[in-house]
């Protein structure tokens, strides 16, 4: 998750996940599964699936598994890891912190496990919540970060749900920008690394996943940022990579010493960093805008750059090419290599979610519930289609995610939010636009009051939305696939205003 915005925080919306992929090369102590999406924006770490099972056509009611309520908010992505669905949920009024899991199978509420009460910060931003990073997972034992009594707190569990540890890392106490805390952990080899960045202090520490020791401390710069580390083997080597704070820089994972530092992007930004290859990726929204890449051996050059904001969501490469979206709705395709534009495409915005990768396919959803899929390739498309907004689900922000079950044939689970899905169609992008304004809600002010939703996804679906009236988490499985070869839309007809619930889909 992520990542909160500023001023707009990206609590990550819809994003899709495939986590039926092999497990990117961690170290033995990381005991988790090719079938599991383990930690944020997957095994991977980039939002990529190799597999090519994900649905291009899912509905609310068919292929349902099961359906399960989720107590609370929280912009926490699903992990999934072993027997378990796992994220972290919050009771804003009670003031109580938890972690919940289910079972992968049958959406049985396994435990739910209070981490925190009370200390509540008196302010964060409206598209925060208090329980917005998703939870790691090694195999035996999940880790979540959460931000209370002004400072960044640290609980390692077992998958039973006993707490193993706590660990106070450090204070958190925001000055100008109160918007709340959303950066998600890294697992790497027997250390958690954790990132907490305001305007009062800063800095990125390793834990011991044992025992919440801590291994190595770095200070990082007294600015505001939002952004989750992430870790990727770029340039020939291990690399922690960080955006915001008016600039990029990578980190040692074993040791938390710098490797190098770029002065680019802004101070604030909210999005994961993405690779391909040598080169490095980051783009920010305030206070100005900028998209950068970089080169990642050391030399600090700045490769290209321009004036494009994708503030709420990471990008994606794929194939020697950068796919991005800008807050108000418009999707690039740059050549990764010199930042050419390829071809632009507007999809109606406000987009909060990041995207997914699964079979070719590119996954996108803006807030207003309208999910886009359209071929990764360097061409555009001439038709688009997509899933139209629902008449109340609005501020789709959470990510969704992917996970086959084994024992499910075929299985691609899939989660989407509250809304309801119908059958796919194809339409030019403008008459789709036309419309999705028909749909939309009328009372629209009121609708962002009460809604705040998550999702993501992946060769299964998760997506879960946060709304003191309506939050649910889906688990849903394609039906008969669709072959995708420009864009392909799901009408969203209605979403029912329900409790918070967990949805689980079977393959066909």
């Amino acid at each position: 998750m992520r990542s909160i915005v500023l001023p707009v925080l990206q609590i990550l919306s819809i994003s899709l996940v495939v986590s039926s992929m092999a497990v990117a090369a961690e170290p033995a102590d990381a005991k988790v599964g090719p079938n599991d999406w383990p930690w944020w924006r997957g095994p991977t770490r980039d939002g990529v699936a190799r597999d090519s099972g994900a649905p291009v056509k899912w509905s609310a009611t068919d292929n349902v598994a099961w359906k399960a309520a989720v107590p609370g908010r929280g912009h926490s992505s699903p992990t999934v890891v072993g027997s378990l669905v796992v994220m972290q949920t919050a009771d804003e009024t009670a003031k109580i912190q938890s972690v919940i899991a289910f079972d992968r199978k049958t959406g049985r509420k396994l435990w739910q496990t209070t981490i925190n009460t009370g200390g509540f910060p008196d302010r964060i931003h409206r598209k925060n919540t208090h329980a917005s990073p998703t939870v790691a997972a090694d195999g035996s034992r999940l880790f979540a970060v959460s931000y209370h009594h002004q400072g960044i707190h640290v609980t390692g569990l077992n998958m039973s749900g006993k707490i193993l540890w706590q660990k106070h890392v450090g204070p958190f106490r925001p000055d100008q920008y109160k918007n709340g805390y959303a950066a998600s952990p890294i697992v790497h080899g027997r250390n958690l690394i954790v990132l907490a960045e305001c305007d009062d202090s800063s800095y990125m520490v390793s834990l011991d996943r044992a025992t919440g020791k801590q291994v190595w401390r770095t200070p990082r710069p007294a600015r505001i940022s939002y952004s989750s580390p992430t870790l990727g083997m770029v340039a020939g080597r291990q690399q922690i990579l960080i955006s915001g704070c008016d600039r990029v820089a990578a980190f040692n994972p074993e040791t938390g010493k710098g490797l190098w530092e770029v002065s680019a992007t802004t101070m604030a930004t909210s999005g994961t960093m993405v690779w391909h290859k040598d080169l490095v990726f980051a783009s920010g929204g305030f206070p100005k805008a900028e998209t950068v890449c970089i080169k990642a051996d050391g030399s600090g050059k700045v490769v290209w750059k321009n004036t494009q904001k994708c503030y709420e969501q990471s990008m994606i490469v794929h194939g020697g090419y950068v796919y991005a979206m800008t807050d108000p709705g418009i999707v690039f395709c740059w050549r990764a290599t010199d930042g050419k534009v390829m071809w632009r495409e507007r999809l109606r915005g406000p987009i909060s979610s990041s995207p997914v990768i699964a079979g070719g396919n590119i996954y996108m959803s803006n807030e207003l519930g309208t999910t886009f899929v359209f071929k990764a390739s360097r061409q555009s498309t001439s038709s688009w289609a997509a899933i139209r907004s629902a008449t109340r689900c609005s501020r789709l922000r959470q990510s969704a995610v992917v996970a086959s079950t084994p024992g499910w044939p075929t299985s691609r689970p899939v989660s989407v939010a509250r809304c309801s899905i119908a059958s796919a169609t194809r339409r030019p992008l403008r008459d789709v636009s036309r419309q999705a304004r028909s749909t939309a809600p009328t009372d629209t002010r009121r609708i962002r009051r009460r809604s705040r939703s998550r999702c993501r996804r992946e060769h299964a679906l998760f997506v879960v939305e946060n709304d003191p009236f309506a939050n649910r988490v889906q688990w849903l499985v394609p039906g008969a696939g669709v072959q995708v070869d420009s864009m392909t839309a799901v009408a969203v007809e209605r979403a029912e205003v329900v409790g918070r619930d967990i949805v689980a889909g079977r393959g066909q």
